[in-house]
């Protein structure tokens, strides 16, 4: 359990506006959820985005995004904001206790001026980038609920604070559009549609023809007198006594092993 929050702060001199979920990356399609004040909505469901613009800020909160910010070398996602707002200071928090996970990332000009992150769970994933800033929050224990209030505090100056020390402004909801996929992609998925269609084009006259030899076949074992023999022997194996089943019987085997040695002989030819 304990404390989570995942947001992403876009500040500027300047006026700006979020343009699309594209230009922070997202490649997916999106539903709009309700309203909700910022301090209801930092520990978003993971296929679930919030969005608020206030004071020349963007503010995001998304776990996917959020954790695209503290990759060792930059994400698709943080490249995306980097490209779109390049003169803005981005700050990203991230913080879930139960998981001992908690991270800060500060991007002024492009440029990462200091990052931090530690994964408890896996150490080989915690990393730092810069030098310490001269705040109490990056001097002592960051796994602390009242890091982001800190940084808000210090870095972003809201004018509209709630009663937890967060910023007082409502959020636009999104949720992914999960959209139906096949299993394979769509060239295999045609290569196995030709395969079938190929397969039963070679099969359909194969069995025309067996079916026209099967009619000559009976009709000359019976004009040999081979009827009785094959009656005899089906009767003694599989115990059919009816004359007609036994031969056919025998030209349905003959038609499997035409069938096999045809794509043994298909085989060998490719290769």
């Amino acid at each position: 359990m304990g404390f989570k929050l995942a947001s992403i702060f876009i500040n500027s001199e300047t006026p700006i506006e979020l343009k699309d979920l594209k230009s922070l990356g997202f490649d997916n399609d999106w539903s709009d959820l309700v309203q909700n004040e910022y301090s209801e909505t930092i520990n978003p469901e993971y296929d679930s985005i919030y969005i608020g613009n206030f004071e020349n800020k963007i503010v995001i909160n998304s776990w996917e995004l959020a954790a695209s910010m503290f990759e060792i070398a930059p994400s698709k996602m943080e490249l995306a904001i980097i490209h779109n707002y390049p003169t803005s200071q981005i700050i990203a928090i991230c913080i879930h206790q139960g998981l001992g996970i908690y991270g800060f990332s500060i991007i002024q000009n492009g440029i990462r001026k200091r990052v931090f992150f530690n994964d408890n769970q896996s150490k080989n994933r915690s990393f730092e980038i810069g030098d310490p800033l001269n705040y109490k929050w990056d001097q002592s224990n960051k796994d602390s609920s009242s890091l982001p209030t800190e940084i808000i505090s210090d870095l972003l100056k809201f004018s509209k604070i709630d009663e937890f020390g967060f910023p007082k402004l409502k959020m636009l909801g999104f949720k992914k559009i999960i959209k139906q996929k096949n299993h394979l992609p769509n060239n295999k998925i045609n290569r196995v549609k030709d395969q079938f269609k190929s397969l039963y084009q070679k099969i359909i006259p194969i069995l025309i023809s067996t079916l026209l030899f099967a009619q000559a076949k009976i009709q000359i074992d019976l004009n040999l007198g081979l009827g009785p023999f094959v009656s005899n022997f089906f009767n003694n194996t599989l115990g059919c006594n009816n004359l007609f089943l036994n031969l056919f019987g025998i030209l349905l085997l003959e038609g499997i092993l035409l069938l096999v040695c045809l794509f043994l002989y298909n085989s060998l030819r490719k290769k």
